[in-house]
């Protein structure tokens, strides 16, 4: 890589906020760009939204990683930077309690995901609304009034109200049930294709933007706080990766759930 001059990172090109094609670039890009400039090297992204591309492949690193139970890869991987979690939204003049819904809600969910195989078990009554594109046309439907509640990752969410300032005052989001641990777990990078590049290097490097401040500010553009795991060097244990978050409403492709 130093050879090189080159860091080559593997990103979802629609997956705000944490990476995204255009601008804003969302925090995995911009954290990527602080590292690549620690390194005096330049940053090259290979955008993707399924695993084969990854193995196809030139990146060293890949953005958006989660840290999963069940270990089946030897992935290296860097300090845990995010938590993810699942949150169920709604409006605020609303008073809904997961675990006694009225029949007939309208409940958008992304289709295929773990949120959704819950939902249609436990509520069967529920009309589950499924077509919307993202987590951030779920939230959109919610404050338009098309929908009832809205399941979405609590990144997604905190991206959402942290865009409009009153969003926080409209609306409100509470722990989605995870008793399984299947949709909540660190969210990181992983480390591959780079002989002379180890855990070690990166997370001394990350270790001296947490020191600067930098990782702090790049969270805080997007409405995001660091993993109080970042230190925690058994964070990154047990060791599985996954595929960076995707677009599409019919695979989460962080879980495969």
């Amino acid at each position: 890589m130093q050879q090189a001059g080159l860091l080559t990172v593997c990103a979802s090109r629609e997956a705000l906020p944490l990476s995204g094609e255009d601008s804003p670039k969302g925090a995995f890009i911009e954290i990527a760009e602080a590292v690549a400039k620690a390194w005096h090297v330049s940053l090259s992204v290979e955008w993707i939204w399924a695993r084969y591309q990854i193995r196809k492949s030139d990146c060293q690193l890949i953005l958006g990683v989660a840290l999963a139970q069940n270990p089946q890869t030897h992935a290296r991987f860097a300090p845990a930077l995010l938590e993810h979690n699942l949150v169920w939204v709604q409006a605020v003049p609303n008073s809904y309690e997961l675990a006694s819904l009225p029949d007939n809600l309208r409940v958008a969910v992304s289709s295929g995901s773990a949120a959704h195989r819950k939902m249609l078990e436990h509520l069967p009554n529920s009309q589950l609304r499924v077509g919307f594109g993202n987590d951030q046309d779920m939230l959109s439907a919610v404050m338009a009034g098309e929908v009832d509640m809205a399941i979405v990752s609590n990144l997604s969410f905190s991206w959402f109200i942290h865009q409009l300032a009153n969003n926080k005052e409209r609306l409100r989001a509470s722990p989605f049930p995870d008793t399984e641990q299947v949709i909540s777990y660190p969210m990181t990078i992983s480390i591959r294709h780079a002989d002379s590049l180890d855990e070690s290097d990166v997370r001394e490097v990350l270790e001296n933007l947490e020191e600067s401040g930098t990782l702090t500010e790049i969270l805080s553009q997007y409405g995001l706080t660091l993993s109080p795991r970042f230190s925690d060097a058994d964070a990154s244990l047990p060791r599985q990766y996954q595929e960076p978050i995707g677009k599409s409403p019919r695979h989460n492709i962080i879980t495969g759930q």
